[in-house]
């Protein structure tokens, strides 16, 4: 995926146009209203399969679905409720794995 510099935050891409195909590879601009979360500064997965983690998954190409999918939220504070600058000190890290049942162990 390619992000653009100086993006900030987690923001909804989606195609206006039902006749529209968004790819996730071409670099995405989002409007005001699209943001929402400006305080994400980065977000991660990966994927748990017999015994090993992978940064990278292709359910097509290995005719499987991973264990379980980890993700992973970096995030930063905002200065002040209305202030559009951040501060560029980390504050936190959220992490969370699902087990995916419908795997085969």
């Amino acid at each position: 995926m390619v992000i653009e510099k100086g993006a900030v935050g987690l923001a909804r891409i989606a195609a206006r146009d039902q006749t529209t195909l968004v790819s996730l590879n071409a670099a995405q601009t989002a409007s005001p209203e699209d943001l929402l979360a400006p305080e994400v500064e980065t977000i991660r997965f990966r994927y748990f399969a017999r015994g090993n983690w992978f940064d990278r998954w292709d359910s097509a190409g290995r005719l499987e679905l991973p264990q379980a999918v980890e993700m992973t939220i970096g995030f930063r504070q905002r200065n002040a409720p209305n202030d559009n600058t951040r501060d560029r000190t980390p504050t936190g890290e959220y992490r969370l794995v699902v087990p995916v049942l419908a795997s085969e162990a």
